[in-house]
């Protein structure tokens, strides 16, 4: 029987992500996974949303940005890891 980490890691296909990232997409599974396949069609790479906010402000590029733009609000939640300031 195939778990909700196994669908994950099999999305991620062996990109490094922080635990925290990974356990977050578990809570919102499976709207966390369907953003993350929405996103990495979309041409964005999984591993500068595998942290959190601050990771993907820093390493984002066009692409990546242009991919996130694409995802609703919902999905955008259930992708980043948000930092309350």
């Amino acid at each position: 029987m195939k778990t909700i980490e196994d669908h994950i890691e099999r999305v991620l296909d062996d990109t490094p992500v922080s635990g925290t990232s990974f356990r977050y997409w578990v809570e919102n599974y499976p709207l966390s996974v369907q953003a993350m396949e929405k996103y990495i069609a979309m041409g964005g790479n999984p591993w500068v949303v595998g942290a959190d906010e601050r990771h993907f402000e820093q390493f984002a590029e066009k692409e990546d940005r242009d991919a996130f733009d694409a995802l609703t609000l919902d999905e955008a939640r259930a992708l980043i890891v948000w930092i309350d300031c």
